[in-house]
């Protein structure tokens, strides 16, 4: 792991954790079912990656690009569901502090997702260009 992909873990996982101890679960029923949801694609994406596979930094283990489940859609099922449960939570329970540390984390994941699309490239080519053209970055016909 390189020292730029080791800060990058250490801060997502900084801000994971204030997050979470800060307030995490939503208290609205709406907010709940969003948090709900956000986890199930989360871990969908990490069944669909195949737990072997899995990796909290940018650099690359897979030696075949996981086309299916999530990954059909989007590109950071994961991140995505990570954004859908903190998002929500800060909206919840809002305070300076938390949106803060909430953006803080949207731009290391934001980073993070950057770093691991040059290196997909670098290992899959042509290949990870064309998924890249048929699918988004985090939100599904979005972004």
């Amino acid at each position: 792991m390189t020292p730029y992909s080791l800060l990058l873990v250490i801060l997502q996982s900084v801000c994971l954790l204030y997050l979470t101890f800060t307030g995490i679960i939503a208290h609205t029923f709406i907010g709940f079912i969003i948090q709900l949801i956000g986890i199930s694609v989360a871990i969908w994406g990490i069944l669909s990656m195949r737990i072997g596979n899995f990796n909290i930094q940018p650099e690359v283990r897979a030696t075949t690009l996981v086309e299916s489940g999530p990954y059909h859609w989007i590109r950071n099922p994961m991140y995505s569901g990570i954004l859908m449960v903190f998002v929500t939570a800060v909206v919840d329970t809002f305070s300076i502090a938390r949106l803060c540390i909430l953006t803080l984390l949207v731009i290391v994941l934001l980073l993070k997702i950057h770093k691991e699309e040059i290196l997909l490239f670098e290992t899959f080519g042509e290949v990870y260009t064309s998924y890249k053209e048929r699918t988004k970055r985090l939100v599904p016909y979005l972004i």
